[in-house]
């Protein structure tokens, strides 16, 4: 009797410790918390750690995402452009064309001693074709005087060919208000070639610079609208 209660014990213990070995771990937050690193996590995830070191750089970026430094450096091209949109270059020969320049104090004063470009040059065998120009002075303070003379659009400078009609300054910048103008074009005589190709458009007055007129007050601008087109010479 006594040996089949000592076997019917060693059968609980042994029952005992199998049932012990098989015990789940209790939870460890720090086990967990160590087990996951970098290389558990799925490829393509950003972590915290990846802004924070500077490790998002433009190799990780998608294609075609325009950074701030493709902006300050200029790195924006014609290319990157959306398609459609026209460029001053895309435009046809020929078509009109309307540019308006502000002629300045300083500048009306100096306007038979350094005429005012109002077209820049257009390049090498091409020839500015003048169609009209809108003149609005914007009186300031008081009028200029020895204002007689006309005042024309003429290429090159004031010894160029004048294209437009004479526009004198008298009842112009003499006016004591604001006041407009429209000039248009005249024939143009027949000249060499080198005196209209590649030349710009400049307003120009005749014989004399106007002065301040009034106690040296005078302090109105000029607004000019010029219509043109630009022709390539054969």
């Amino acid at each position: 009797m006594k040996k089949y209660i000592i076997s019917i014990l060693l059968a609980l213990l042994l029952v005992y410790a199998a049932i012990a070995a098989t015990q789940i771990t209790p939870y460890d937050a720090t086990a967990i918390h160590d087990t996951v690193t970098s290389a558990n996590i799925t490829d393509g995830t950003i972590v915290a750690g990846d802004i924070a070191t500077s490790a998002v750089t433009t190799t990780k970026i998608l294609d075609g995402t325009i950074l701030a430094a493709d902006i300050a450096t200029g790195a924006i091209t014609t290319v990157e452009i959306l398609d459609g949109t026209i460029l001053s270059a895309d435009i046809a020969e020929g078509i009109l064309r309307v540019d308006t320049v502000t002629v300045t104090n300083p500048q009306i004063e100096a306007l038979h001693s350094s005429p005012k470009e109002i077209v820049a040059a257009q390049g090498a065998d091409t020839v500015i074709q003048f169609l009209s120009a809108l003149l609005f002075y914007n009186y300031d303070i008081a009028s200029y005087s020895t204002c007689g003379y006309d005042m024309t659009i003429n290429y090159t400078d004031g010894s160029g060919a004048a294209v437009s009609s004479a526009l004198s300054g008298t009842g112009f910048l003499t006016a004591e208000n604001d006041v407009t103008a429209i000039v248009l074009p005249v024939a143009v005589a027949t000249t060499s070639a080198a005196g209209i190709e590649n030349q710009a458009l400049v307003l120009s007055i005749a014989t004399q610079d106007p002065n301040d007129g009034d106690g040296d007050n005078a302090a109105g601008t000029l607004s000019v609208t010029v219509s043109y087109r630009v022709i390539t010479t054969p």
